[in-house]
């Protein structure tokens, strides 16, 4: 069996490299805090069926509060481990101010239309489809990075 080995492109490439995988990981972060108000606007409507009793509301509310503790765990992700990095790459802070206004409407909208739910959905949509966006910029910069790339070579 051939052993392979990954060939070292430099601390740019690693960088952007690691920059990519993370603002990733922060799309499926994002993608995840998009969730919450389609659970809220299914669970809010069993509360006023006229059949309903008051063990099936308070598992309702069982319910909504595990998706508030589910979208407040995924909001401190984002504040804290995001945030930081969108902030110290000043060509994509921008993704900050947009997280951030969704967070707000995720803590203080009611999501009993669907329209609402739709709303917000779409605006986590135009964060992910950015981030996608910007990771085929950085994926063209790590190519290029590689295309560039002199391999040096050792004498013995």
């Amino acid at each position: 069996m051939k052993e392979t080995t990954e060939q070292d492109y430099g601390d740019e490439y690693r960088a952007v490299q690691t920059f990519r995988e993370e603002i990733g990981n922060a799309k499926k972060v994002i993608d995840t805090l998009s969730t919450y108000p389609d659970s809220v606007f299914r669970l809010m409507p069993q509360l006023d069926e006229p059949t309903a009793t008051e063990e099936s509301k308070a598992r309702v509310h069982t319910q909504l509060a595990e998706q508030a503790k589910k979208r407040d765990e995924t909001i401190k992700l984002l504040e804290d481990k995001y945030f930081p990095l969108f902030a110290s790459n000043p060509e994509f802070a921008a993704y900050k101010s947009s997280i951030e206004a969704v967070i707000v409407q995720s803590r203080t909208q009611t999501f009993l239309t669907r329209d609402n739910v739709f709303t917000f959905g779409a605006e986590c949509k135009k964060i992910t489809s950015g981030i996608f966006r910007d990771q085929k910029k950085l994926l063209d910069k790590m190519k290029a990075i590689k295309k560039a790339h002199v391999p040096t070579t050792t004498t013995a």
